[in-house]
């Protein structure tokens, strides 16, 4: 992967994130904000499990980030 991709790929699972951890607090701790809403439960579990998948997918991509660069170094080594 480019390193222009990766970061793209970074910046967008990073966004995810915000946008999650906003929307949350937005429910959570500002319930103006809410108006009216008869199914308050379900968007804060989507919510929550949109924040999860992003910070899944955020480790995926340093885990990879963190093998590519152990594999460069071991070839470089040898």
């Amino acid at each position: 992967m480019s390193s222009k991709a990766f970061k793209a790929a970074v910046e967008h699972y990073k966004a995810k994130i915000s946008e999650a951890e906003l929307v949350l607090d937005v429910y959570l701790n500002k319930s103006v904000g809410i108006g009216e809403h008869p199914d308050l439960l379900k968007p804060i579990l989507d919510q929550v499990e949109a924040l999860t998948e992003a910070k899944e997918c955020l480790r995926t991509l340093e885990e990879l980030q963190r093998k590519a660069i152990e594999d460069l170094r071991r070839d470089i080594g040898t």
